[in-house]
């Protein structure tokens, strides 16, 4: 009882040191915190001391709460503020040394390009585009069609010295007949303008193996009775290139006679189909035979005949 006593008088004091006569005190100590605390003020003031002395505690415990919140925000934030200024640095140490040296590149590849417009030709054409889809499909078609003309050709077979009449096909399948020759041409044509000169006679087959099997069939028939067909003269359609090289074989025989004539040896030669020059030699019975071990001379211009 005596320690009541004592913590009363110690509240009272308090209370009076404090000025407070009334809760319209307390109101005007407390000001805005008054309508919070108005009931434990009013207590004060009345001198309840047991219920003053709760409301103290209970305002200094949230006072000591208060003042470590407030220190815990102000740790954190100083935590926060250190954090950011180490990364900051660190961030700096790296950048701006890599700064640096992307600046270096930069001014030695300026002075790289520059020494490479000093080492470039003036006159140098510009470079030309590649070639578009189009025009690779163009050249392609070309080509093909080009190869299937070429190949069509050796499906010809060119006949000389076969006298014109009203009905070609007629004369043609009874040749055919003659030489037993059952696949007919599809075609007759004559080469040319019709003049003084007679004129080339163009048979077409169906395929380059009906052609070459007529010339087989004239050669044969020609060695073993020359007089079943009229002198004709049966040849291999031929393409440009092939035109060319056999006009300039014609010519290297041509000259290969002359000369076997002036040194006055039996001797003969002449162009085959196969694109070969032959060379012949007549016996005391004057019998004409092939000089197998004899070759033609090389002629470097046939391989530029194209």
């Amino acid at each position: 009882m005596a320690g009541c006593s004592r913590l009363r008088l110690f509240l009272q004091s308090l209370v009076h040191l404090a000025g407070i006569t009334s809760g319209d005190h307390v109101a005007d100590i407390l000001g805005d915190s008054w309508p919070e605390h108005a009931g434990s003020c009013a207590l004060l003031a009345s001198g309840d001391t047991q219920m003053s002395f709760m409301y103290i505690a209970q305002i200094v415990t949230d006072e000591r709460k208060r003042t470590d919140c407030v220190n815990q925000d102000a740790q954190t934030n100083l935590l926060s503020d250190c954090q950011a200024e180490l990364v900051t640095e660190k961030f700096q140490n790296i950048v701006e040394p890599l700064i640096e040296k992307v600046q270096a590149l930069k001014v030695q590849f300026a002075k790289l390009e520059s020494s490479l417009q000093l080492i470039k030709p003036q006159d140098e054409a510009p470079t030309t585009s590649p070639p578009s889809f189009a025009k690779i499909v163009k050249t392609v078609k070309t080509s093909v069609q080009s190869l299937l003309i070429e190949e069509k050709i050796h499906n010809n077979v060119v006949i000389s010295g076969l006298a014109e009449c009203e009905n070609d096909r007629d004369e043609v399948s009874q040749i055919c007949d003659t030489l037993e020759f059952k696949a007919k041409p599809i075609d007759v044509q004559w080469l040319g303008s019709k003049g003084e000169r007679p004129r080339l006679l163009k048979m077409t087959f169906f395929s380059k193996f009906d052609a070459r099997a007529f010339l087989s069939k004239v050669s044969e028939a020609k060695k073993v009775d020359s007089s079943t067909l009229p002198k004709l003269r049966c040849q291999l359609g031929q393409t440009k290139y092939e035109q060319k090289k056999h006009r300039k074989l014609s010519q290297m025989t041509f000259n290969l006679n002359n000369e076997a004539k002036k040194a006055g040896t039996n001797a003969s030669f002449s162009v085959r189909d196969s694109g070969e020059i032959w060379k012949f030699a007549s016996n005391y019975e004057e019998i004409w035979t092939r000089d197998h071990q004899w070759s033609a001379p090389e002629d470097q211009s046939l391989g530029n005949a194209c």
